[in-house]
């Protein structure tokens, strides 16, 4: 029960929304720290493999729900982190393209998190994009779906 909890309390550090209404992930991203950023969906992404593997390890997984809470948690917290939305609409995928971080970017994609989402403007993280002159990002995200 112990790596349940840690790995719980890991994931939901990253949930935290602060005063301005963003998260980690969403500071890191607006303060020019692109690899901040990315450290913080590998710590999210290493807190799912981590209940994944303790669920494996445990007897009767599928069988009893408290197993598999953490791993059901790691995944929730993961999916607020990355779908985030701020005050003013933004979200992580928008502010990644407004900086023309592509990493961040086609990592948010992998993700599946929401593309037609928009700000107070109406603008989407494409049309931010458009609008930054960050052409790789705008084909990136008019690109397929991962599957």
């Amino acid at each position: 029960m112990g790596v349940g909890i840690c790995v719980l309390s890991f994931a939901l550090l990253f949930t935290q929304v602060h005063d301005d209404g963003r998260n980690d992930l969403m500071r890191a991203l607006d303060s020019g720290k692109p690899e901040e950023a990315m450290r913080i969906i590998d710590g999210l992404d290493a807190s799912i493999k981590s209940a994944v593997q303790q669920s494996l390890n445990t007897p009767g997984v599928w069988r009893e729900l408290g197993s598999i809470f953490p791993l059901l948690a790691a995944a929730n917290a993961k999916l607020r982190v990355l779908s985030a939305v701020d005050r003013m609409g933004w979200t992580p995928l928008m502010l990644a393209a407004a900086h023309g971080y592509v990493d961040v970017v086609k990592r948010l994609i992998d993700a599946d998190v929401p593309r037609d989402a928009r700000n107070t403007e109406g603008l989407t993280a494409t049309a931010i994009a458009e609008k930054a002159g960050h052409s790789e990002i705008v084909a990136l995200l008019a690109g397929p779906r991962p599957k």
